[in-house]
């Protein structure tokens, strides 16, 4: 979501954190000039009784008009969303 509205429907991640490579998400829109609010929702969490079977996403990176706007990566252990304020 951008400023609270989805701009895109839900989004299936096939990667395995655990191979270490990253999948790549591109949306666009026209959002104005200014800052945003960029809301990730994580929404299919499941544990499955141990570790080996437990979901999770990390956000590695957000690029905005070619401006990168995480430091780290950003854990979702369980559903929930992250914000990052883009623009500006």
């Amino acid at each position: 979501k951008v400023d609270g509205k989805t701009i895109a429907g839900p989004t299936a991640v096939t990667t395995l954190h655990s191979s270490g490579n990253s999948e790549l998400f591109t949306y666009s829109g026209s959002w104005g000039s200014g800052k945003h609010d960029l809301e990730i929702d994580f929404i299919n969490d499941r544990y499955g009784g141990s570790p080996a079977k437990d979901r999770n996403l990390y956000v590695d990176q957000v690029k905005y008009d070619g401006v990168s706007y995480l430091t780290h990566t950003d854990p979702l252990y369980s559903n929930g969303a992250i914000h990052i304020a883009i623009g500006g």
